[in-house]
């Protein structure tokens, strides 16, 4: 059975956002904060945050880990799931409101759509940390433990994989969430994911940045947890 969350706002981080505008070093001016906490609160007022999970079993094939039926490939996965007989398959959206609001932005105030489109991916990040969260909880009261999310796309785990996974999650449907040719989700600030349970806790695993092996990428944050080319 595949779960629907809601949320009518998130707390967004303000120094998340100031890393996906790739700021290096330097903090933004006065100016830029007013615009940056404005887009924050506009984005609450008109998202949408959506989302859809399913507790999935997993089986070890040789060609990779076996999600009910979508084949996830790759050795990165395989590490972050070892050991896990299910997991939790998920999507998240903030909703179409916001991509049609930056997109608006881009012809009246170019400068703002910037600002706001970094707020908007640092949103649908926020609103998978607090789900994930209340999910953590939920596991370590059956007294397992969640690994990592893990999204296609990071480390070795194609990007492909996000069609079958939104088609097992129902996604279209359930969140509004629809995939192009190019394999780019629309809405475009969504995130899909695969997240173990564990019966046993352990700091093995990497996720985000961490498992990704693009490490001349802009946004990377480091091993701290910030950015690796902006001083939070």
């Amino acid at each position: 059975m595949t779960d629907i969350i809601r949320r009518t706002s998130v707390n967004i981080p303000a120094a998340e956002i100031i890393r996906y505008l790739g700021y290096k070093g330097d903090r933004p001016d006065e100016n830029v904060m007013r615009l940056i906490f404005a887009c924050s609160e506009e984005i609450n007022e008109i998202a949408d945050y959506r989302a859809c999970r399913e507790r999935v079993p997993l089986a070890e094939t040789e060609e990779g880990i076996l999600l009910q039926d979508v084949l996830l490939p790759g050795k990165a996965i395989k590490r972050n799931l070892d050991g896990c007989r299910e997991s939790l398959a998920f999507a998240a959206t903030v909703g179409p409101a916001v991509d049609r609001r930056i997109a608006m932005l881009k012809y009246r105030e170019p400068a703002k759509a910037l600002i706001m489109d970094a707020a908007a991916s640092a949103a649908v990040e926020a609103f998978c940390d607090e789900i994930n969260d209340a999910w953590e909880k939920d596991a370590l009261a059956e007294g397992k433990f969640l690994r990592p999310r893990f999204s296609p796309g990071y480390g070795d785990l194609p990007i492909s994989v996000q069609k079958d996974l939104l088609r097992l999650l129902d996604a279209a449907h359930l969140a509004g969430i629809t995939l192009t040719d190019s394999m780019m989700m629309i809405p475009r600030k969504s995130v899909s994911a695969v997240i173990g349970i564990a019966d046993e806790c352990t700091q093995r695993e990497k996720s985000g940045c961490a498992a990704c092996g693009k490490r001349d990428c802009t946004f990377r944050r480091n091993a701290a947890g910030g950015s690796e080319k902006t001083e939070d």
